[in-house]
């Protein structure tokens, strides 16, 4: 049996961008306007237990959960949401790893009311030498509590259509009486000589006998590469990773059934109708010391999570919709951790945003500091 309680404080000062900590308890030191200390204080906390099972362990807390390859996000979880309240159990025998989990959201329907929201989620993982192979699958679903869910080895992509049923009549309904929201996801990577290639698949929904490029065809991917050493540089990694998410991806008629936990997405934290490339160059010069530089390109079109389709809308998605924001990104990193105890991490970014708000022809730019302090009692 195991315990575990991270806590995480951050006291923020200056002009934030909106997307450092959006969801967590705040209190604010502000009091009246030219006050010389302007300052926001944010906290968050993943705590839970862990029980042994036969040939795997019994999770039940407070977290966030990762699925894929992908270093700078994934398409199914991402764990890049505040925490949330679950129950996983996860096997594992060889190279053989199975896991399935249930999560309670925070969810509102279209008006803002809160209502019950949940996560059902289940992950085959397959590795072999150089190879790995993964295969996954969520569910999301509100108003009600569905136990059909709870099974672990069931297939929702067949067992939604009747468990959507049990909708209660006064729920807020979707077009065409839309049901429970199914994503699923394959991903792959293979290893060779200093290389890793990596990529994940995510279909939200796909309806094959119609174009690629039909709007309801909900998808999205994400592929990168991770060269340890490059150039015989010893102790230096270079890391490429892009990925795209589709116009109507992460959506759902029900506002209660879109992809997100709170305001951000449980998937790739860019969100849908988005594209993502980033590039990272580091060098460690001791265990737990090291430093890397990061540049990344991040593409908005005007769509969103809270944008599904509507009567009357085109009947092919659009590729960055709209007009797109861009925003061009250098990181700096810097990081100090002793094993087990103490640690330090630097962050520090330059951000310059082309058609800010999607509005063509504004600019905006700054920059962010994070300075992240670590110790372990």
């Amino acid at each position: 049996m195991g315990f575990m309680s991270h806590i995480e404080w951050y006291l923020m000062t200056g002009r934030l961008f909106g997307d450092l900590f959006p969801d967590e308890t705040r209190v604010s030191y502000r009091t009246e306007k030219g006050d010389w200390f302007d300052a926001d204080n944010i906290g968050r906390t993943d705590a839970y237990m862990v029980l042994p099972v036969p040939y795997g362990s019994l999770l039940l807390g407070r977290g966030r959960l990762l699925w894929g390859p992908g270093r700078h996000g994934a398409l199914l979880l991402s764990g890049e949401t505040s925490p949330w309240d679950m129950v996983r159990l996860r096997f594992g025998y060889k190279g053989l790893g199975f896991s399935s989990f249930t999560a309670i959201l925070r969810g509102e329907d279209s008006k803002g009311v809160r209502r019950p929201k949940y996560l059902s989620g289940h992950r085959l993982e397959f590795r072999w030498r150089g190879f790995q192979f993964g295969v996954s699958e969520v569910v999301v679903y509100g108003d009600r509590f569905e136990p059909s869910y709870l099974n672990p080895f069931a297939v929702y992509l067949i067992t939604e259509p009747q468990a959507s049923r049990s909708i209660p009549p006064e729920a807020e309904h979707g077009e065409g009486g839309s049901g429970d929201n199914v994503l699923a996801g394959v991903d792959l990577g293979v290893f060779w000589r200093g290389w890793k290639l990596y990529g994940e698949l995510m279909v939200d929904d796909y309806r094959p006998t119609y174009s690629p490029r039909y709007w309801d065809n909900k998808y999205g991917f994400l592929m990168g590469a991770h060269w340890v050493d490059p150039f015989g540089l010893e102790d230096v990694d270079l890391r490429v990773e892009y990925a795209f998410v589709n116009q109507y991806s992460y959506t759902h008629e029900r506002a209660i059934n879109r992809y997100k936990h709170f305001s951000r997405p449980i998937g790739h934290p860019m969100g849908s109708d988005a594209d993502d490339l980033w590039i990272s160059l580091g060098r460690k010069f001791r265990p737990g010391v090291g430093i890397c530089i990061s540049y990344e390109r991040l593409r908005r079109g005007e769509g969103g999570i809270d944008r599904p389709h509507r009567l009357g809308d085109p009947k092919r998605w659009e590729f960055l919709s709209g007009v797109e924001e861009v925003r061009y990104i250098l990181g700096l990193r810097a990081f100090w951790r002793t094993i087990g105890e103490r640690g330090a991490v630097l962050d520090a970014r330059y951000l310059r945003i082309r058609n800010f708000r999607h509005r063509k022809g504004e600019g905006f730019s700054g920059v962010e500091i994070v300075l992240t302090l670590e110790r372990r009692l």
